[in-house]
């Protein structure tokens, strides 16, 4: 039952309301209603004159009138100045004519902006010029006109249509070519802001901003792609940087080892006198002598080492012991009095004061030992290995050059700044460069340790053994230089 009579008012108020739409307004307020739309379609007339920039000072000046006897009519329904009802149906009313009357005009006069095909063939000497233009406000206009198209438009867009297929004939032996021009034109942004700003200036924004949009893109799209080239670029040098290192060589832009005529005694012959292992050449020299001064140096260095860590956050248990390192520190006394002072690092036979000792060097890196009293020989690992090393910290400053010139040069020089890619700024690029850094510096280590690999094997294969028989041959000289003199000294000599 309630059902019911819900059903039956709910029909009723519909009833009413539909009656009270159909009802017509009192002459009065229809009479205000029809001036008032007038009044607005001649104000929106001007105003979108003025947006085509056609309007006259006359018709600037009437625009201010408009305004002012429209806002008079409205006024009279404003609130106390008039029934409920009668406002009400003022404002339905107006809204109607807006709908009736002020909306098809406006179509119409978007139909009358837009030039006739004369106009454009007028404008642009070029015929296929003509055509693209005409192509372009064909489309403009129905999308302006929108939906369902009125038949001003579709009379205007027919006859741009037969315009542009005059221009081009099927019959033309170049008709494609031509065709093709044209569509290039026709889609090409910056010619459409030229058309539409010529001929309809008021729909020339939007297309400037699909312009602009375009453009922007394109300067993000050539960043992006100059910015990947760089990162390209600045890799593979990085990557082959040691490796045209290796190829000139380390070691070859020195000086020649002077000197010439047979070799002295205690001195290294030229063909030992600089090593050559791969891609690498040094000197060496020779150091020969009597141990005249021994000091040993104790260095206690205090170690944390972790033992075990417990689940959770607990903290590391730590074990500390004491490591002790001991240096000899060697005077050295050559068969001239020359004093060379040397420096070992736990030795396996360190020497004593007063045996024959002979060592060789790369700078100051002992790489080789001989000690001619108890016939020992000893290389050095440590500093065969350093003699062999590879150049570190030249190649890795060379590479942190690239990268900046690289990739902070393409940032300042190249880059068109344009927004909304955060990957092209320089922030970014600062961010790559330090993250390069590391990379490259670990690469290098790698290839270091292969390299000095490559070059300790050689130097035990083919030198290390060579400088051991001439060491061992120095013995009877040396023996001689030292221990003569003694002995024509001694007691028993005399």
């Amino acid at each position: 039952m309630r059902r019911a009579v819900r059903c039956m008012l709910v029909a009723g108020i519909a009833l009413a309301a539909s009656g009270a739409a159909a009802t017509p307004p009192p002459p009065a307020v229809e009479a205000d209603a029809q001036a008032y739309t007038q009044i607005v379609l001649r104000h929106d007339q001007l105003l979108f004159r003025s947006s085509l920039r056609r309007i006259t000072p006359e018709e600037e000046a009437e625009m201010p009138r408009l305004r002012a006897a429209g806002e008079a009519i409205k006024a009279k329904y404003g609130p106390g100045r008039a029934p409920r009802e009668a406002a009400v149906a003022f404002t339905r009313r107006i809204h109607e004519l807006s709908r009736e009357v002020i909306a098809p005009a406006a179509r119409r006069w978007v139909v009358d902006a837009f030039p006739e095909p004369e106009a454009v063939t007028a404008a642009y000497p070029v015929d296929l010029d003509q055509a693209a233009a005409m192509q372009i406000l064909a489309r403009t206009l129905a999308e302006k006109v929108g939906q369902p198209p009125i038949a001003e438009a579709t009379a205007k867009i027919d006859r741009y249509r037969a315009a542009w297929a005059r221009i081009n004939p099927q019959s033309r032996p170049d008709h494609a070519t031509r065709l093709d021009w044209i569509d290039g034109l026709r889609r090409s942004k910056q010619f459409v802001v030229e058309v539409l700003e010529r001929f309809v200036p008021i729909y020339a924004p939007d297309a400037g901003n699909a312009l602009r949009r375009e453009r922007r893109e394109l300067a993000m799209s050539d960043d992006a792609e100059r910015y990947r080239t760089t990162i390209v670029a600045v890799v593979a040098v990085l990557l082959a940087l040691p490796f045209l290192s290796l190829l000139v060589g380390e070691g070859r832009l020195g000086r020649a080892r002077s000197g010439g005529g047979p070799p002295r005694p205690f001195e290294l012959p030229p063909e030992l006198g600089e090593v050559r292992v791969f891609r690498r050449r040094f000197p060496v020299a020779y150091r020969a002598g009597e141990v005249t001064r021994v000091a040993i140096k104790e260095y206690k260095q205090e170690i944390s080492r972790s033992e075990s860590r417990a689940p959770g956050f607990v903290p590391a248990r730590f074990t500390r012991y004491i490591r002790t390192e001991t240096e000899y520190h060697l005077t050295l006394t050559g068969p001239d009095g020359v004093e060379t002072g040397l420096t070992l690092a736990i030795p396996d036979l360190p020497p004593r004061e007063g045996e024959l000792y002979s060592v060789l060097l790369s700078g100051r890196t002992i790489v080789l030992t001989h000690n001619h009293s108890s016939a020992t020989f000893h290389p050095r690992d440590d500093g065969i290995r350093d003699a062999c090393r590879m150049r570190f910290l030249p190649l890795w400053l060379a590479g942190l050059a690239v990268e900046v010139v690289g990739f902070l040069g393409v940032a300042r020089l190249s880059l068109s700044g344009a927004g909304g890619d955060p990957g092209l700024a320089t922030g970014s690029l600062w961010t790559m460069t330090l993250m390069t850094a590391p990379l490259f510096a670990l690469y290098l280590g790698v290839l270091k340790l292969v390299v000095q690999a490559i070059r300790v094997r050689q130097f035990r294969s083919r030198w290390q053994p060579r400088f051991a028989e001439f060491m061992r041959e120095q013995t009877a000289p040396l023996d001689r230089c030292f221990r003569a003199p003694r002995r024509a000294t001694s007691p028993s000599a005399s």
